[in-house]
């Protein structure tokens, strides 16, 4: 609500120096933080390693490099959007709260020699303090400021005078005046402004304190006699359209470049999560429902691959809000370097080992020195990578509830646990099927059916899944082998800490679990089937001529995991999960066309397992090959953070379709 004609009276907008020294301001800053962010990303007790979404960053900027984009500030791109007929990208760094992490994003990119532009929040705790009635500027983080500037960048000020008028009754109108002559006054180009926050929260948009600018429009002419206006907001007061840019040497503001479309193509992302976007592209597919049902952001690799199919001329506006990439290992530290961090252990609930229960894990690779991803999950208390607190009262009693068993892909060390594909298929059935779903996962690098079962008996009794998917591979056959297992875990095929399944003749048999394990245990066996993935045989080389026996073996085996299942009035289906990268098939530099042959053979093969009692095989494989210019594997072969996505489509596209499923009451 505005008003034209009534203008209130605000307090002077007043500025003190505080004595905070820029360790102090940094100090705060990295608690603030890990308070705020840190949850998903923190490491539990000091000293261990947690998220690094840096290096994320780090590897967008030379993506795009490698592109052939032009990088341009802000201010470059307002003023010539084509660049004549190339690709212009601006990335428009919004400094809401993570100060330590833009200068550390400024360094990255003066590095790889990267123009950005950086926005400094005037209402920001790094920048000052509200005490005493005064605003008290931290003045002596005029070095960073002067820093990041020096490393080849543009600083312009977030603009926030509404939250000074509405939050403090003050002049929010001079504050914009006064902050920009501030820094100008330490030797830094103030040329522009981007608005901080959104109509939804202030009742107008911070640009709105401009003359001539109003929401949605370019710049209109004005005459600066004519009357400012007053925003009513949830009881609070603003003035809108009072400070004129040109005398103070303001040139543009940011959201200027949204303006003309009409005369070039303008793409926009925005971060929102450490790998999700706000990306116009994307959300254009959806709203065409040419993905329907798609998760609301959009990852990085999907991004890449649209800005490499984009056309020139046309400009790219990204807005990245650097506390989504600052993960600290506590409060008092500033953004970590990537480490691996990965607990093993026999587990007592559940026999067989896992991941420590209740730790993070920080996954690198496939090698430490040159990375190519960095995952960081939490673990769940079984000891899997899932979300936290699977066992909660709310989530043990959906309405919905699907169990995932897996040794292959879904085991997801190198992908972060958000973006899991079973994270991703529970937030899907919650918005489309009913919000009493639960999804948990139960997955460890090279366990097989047999040992499978084991945790499903055990998981049974606490979860009661309406749906189980049963994780399959091309490994089946050595995975099931004691032999391989012990060797590989060091357990003891006779004296196992969980009980496992046999097959003898045309029987399965249960090997009961020891009491007497660790009195058997070998010492120096591999924990992770990750870390020797070319030892492993493939489905076709483990069945040779005879398939007969190899069938009736892995039938049997999956014919007792149904009947496991189905007198618990719940349904089965297999999910293939690896299809060859383990023996390297999908490894960078691999062939393509004898990499998917090689799956389809494998997804034919459990087809043909299944369909002979009737249960469902739902395969990521075909959607994968279609995929021609966004990545699904890594180069090591495991699967991407899009491969989780794209998985997580199949998944629903098939459990949809159960009787299982219950959907909510209309």
């Amino acid at each position: 609500m505005t008003n034209q004609i009534l203008r209130p009276q605000f307090k002077p907008y007043r500025v003190a120096p505080s004595r905070a020294s820029v360790n102090t301001v940094f100090k705060h800053c990295n608690h603030e933080m890990y308070s705020a962010y840190g949850s998903r990303l923190r490491a539990v007790q000091p000293g261990q390693p947690s998220a690094y979404p840096m290096f994320y960053y780090a590897q967008l900027l030379q993506q795009l490099q490698e592109i052939g984009i032009e990088f341009v500030t802000l201010q470059e791109l307002c003023r010539e959007p084509d660049g004549q007929g190339k690709i212009r990208l601006a990335i428009r760094h919004d400094i809401d709260g993570d100060i330590v992490a833009a200068l550390e994003m400024a360094r990255i990119e003066n590095e790889l020699g990267i123009p950005t532009s950086h926005y400094l929040l005037h209402t920001a705790s790094y920048y000052m303090q509200r005490r005493f009635g005064r605003f008290r500027r931290h003045e002596a983080m005029g070095t960073v400021y002067r820093e990041i500037e020096s490393l080849g960048h543009e600083v312009g000020l977030h603009a926030d005078g509404i939250t000074v008028y509405q939050a403090y009754e003050t002049d929010g109108a001079a504050a914009i005046i006064e902050e920009v002559n501030w820094l100008r006054s330490l030797g830094i180009t103030i040329e522009g402004t981007v608005a901080h926050g959104s109509k939804a929260a202030f009742g107008a948009e911070n640009y709105e304190l401009f003359m001539g600018r109003f929401r949605g429009q370019a710049k209109v002419e004005y005459d600066p006699a004519d009357s400012p206006e007053v925003l009513e907001h949830n009881g609070t007061l603003a003035m809108l359209r009072v400070v004129d840019e040109a005398p103070i040497g303001l040139t543009y503001e940011g959201n200027d470049i949204f303006r003309r479309r009409k005369e070039i193509d303008v793409e926009y992302g925005a971060t929102r999560t450490v790998d999700g976007w706000r990306w116009r592209a994307y959300d254009m597919r959806l709203r065409d429902v040419l993905e329907p049902g798609g998760p609301p952001f959009c990852t990085q690799e999907e991004m890449v691959r649209d800005i490499r199919n984009l056309l020139a001329p046309s400009c790219i506006v990204m807005t990245i809000h650097p506390c989504y990439y600052g993960g600290r290992s506590s409060g008092a530290e500033s953004p970590n370097s990537p480490l691996r961090h990965v607990q093993i252990s026999m587990n007592r609930k559940l026999g067989w080992n896992s991941l420590l229960p209740g730790s993070y894990v920080s996954a690198i690779g496939p090698d430490e020195g040159k990375p190519i991803y960095h995952g960081l999950s939490s673990v769940n208390e079984f000891g899997m990578l899932d979300a936290e607190g699977v066992l909660q009262h709310d989530r043990v009693h959906c309405r919905n509830r699907i169990l995932f068993l897996d040794g292959g892909m879904l085991d997801a060390l190198p992908v972060s646990s958000h973006s899991h594909a079973h994270r991703l298929l529970e937030e899907r059935l919650r918005k489309e099927v009913d919000q009493s779903t639960s999804c948990m996962k139960c997955a460890f690098a090279g366990m097989s059916i047999s040992r499978l079962w084991n945790w499903l008996e055990i998981i049974q009794q606490q979860f009661e899944p309406t749906i189980v998917v049963l994780g399959v591979t091309s490994q089946e056959l050595l995975w099931s082998d004691p032999k391989w297992w012990s060797q590989q875990t060091g357990f003891s095929s006779e004296h196992p800490p969980g009980s496992y399944l046999t097959w003898a003749g045309e029987n399965v048999k249960i090997h009961a679990a020891s009491s007497k394990w660790k009195r058997h245990q070998q010492k120096g066996a591999h924990n992770l089937i990750s870390q020797d993935p070319r030892s492993h045989a493939f489905f076709e080389d483990q069945i040779g001529s005879d398939h007969s026996q190899a069938f009736a073996q892995t039938g049997a085996l999956v014919h007792f995991i149904n009947d496991a299942v189905q007198p618990r009035d719940s349904q089965l289906y297999l999910m293939v999960t690896e299809a060859g990268e383990h023996h390297g098939h999908f490894d960078a530099g691999a062939s393509r066309e004898k990499a998917y042959g090689q799956a389809k053979s494998v997804v034919q093969r459990w087809h043909e397992i299944a369909g002979r009692f009737g249960i469902p095989v739902i395969s990521p494989y075909e959607r994968f090959e279609k995929e021609l210019d966004c990545p699904v594997h890594h180069d090591d072969g495991t699967w991407t953070a899009y491969a989780h996505r794209l998985a997580a489509f199949d998944l629903y596209d098939s459990l949809s379709q159960s009787s299982q499923l219950r959907y909510r009451s209309s």
